[in-house]
């Protein structure tokens, strides 16, 4: 079986001991972009490496991919997942 590599931003995404990391959005947040609500919950990263892990396919909203100008809805589930080596 083939392993496939993926380029070092894909890699550092933070767990919990999972491989995946899931954020609710709040009524606070709605009307946002999903890579700015992302920016907004996870700091220590760029809103362009954000942008390119929605891209990806890493992040999915509501289970599905999508663009990082997506607008959010409350109650919306983003779920960011880490590519384990």
């Amino acid at each position: 079986m083939a392993t496939r590599s993926y380029p070092l931003f894909m890699k550092r995404l933070p767990t919990d001991g999972s491989n995946r990391s899931q954020f609710v959005v709040s009524k606070e947040d709605a009307k946002l972009r999903l890579d700015r609500f992302l920016a907004k919950e996870l700091p220590e990263y760029s809103r362009s490496r954000l942008q390119q892990l929605i891209r990806t396919g890493f992040v999915r909203l509501n289970g599905a991919t999508t663009r990082p100008r997506q607008t959010v809805r409350s109650g919306d589930a983003a779920i960011a997942r880490a590519y384990q080596a």
